[in-house]
């Protein structure tokens, strides 16, 4: 991953899973920007987006359409997406297995590489939200 850090930046605005960020910064920020804006009796609005399960549904052919526009080395893109198009998984329960499965879309939670790949795969939708917002203070949240 150190190999292709500068392929993979992803917005300032972006907290979680990066090196010397976190979401505790998100969360003081809020705070600090709610209390500004409410001191004198005044209205804040705040939108938050739940990313509940979005481990489990990045779409792959987008995910490596924006790593192939990175450019990244093509053999670590075919190994990457040979590790990701050819997991299975088997569900177990009170000791009995499943059938194999193929997984067919997300990142693999607890991946060493995961964390990394989602930041990058949801950069794109901060981005946008940013050059669209007039209250920039409300798109720190998104991405804690």
């Amino acid at each position: 991953m150190s190999k292709f850090s500068d392929c993979l930046i992803t917005s300032t605005q972006q907290f979680g899973f990066k090196r010397k960020h976190s979401t505790s910064m998100c969360t003081m920020m809020l705070k600090e920007i709610l209390a500004y804006y409410t001191v004198d009796g005044g209205s804040a609005f705040c939108t938050l987006f739940d990313a509940t399960k979005a481990f489990d549904r990045g779409n792959y052919c987008k995910l490596f359409t924006k790593l192939m526009s990175r450019n990244i080395p093509r053999k670590y893109l075919r190994l990457l997406l040979n590790m990701y198009t050819s997991s299975v998984a088997r569900v177990s329960w009170n000791g009995i297995f499943s059938q194999s499965f193929t997984v067919e879309n997300g990142v693999r939670q607890g991946g060493v590489v995961s964390p990394v790949l989602f930041c990058f795969y949801i950069d794109g939708l901060l981005q946008r939200l940013l050059r669209g917002s007039i209250v920039l203070s409300v798109q720190y949240m998104l991405v804690c």
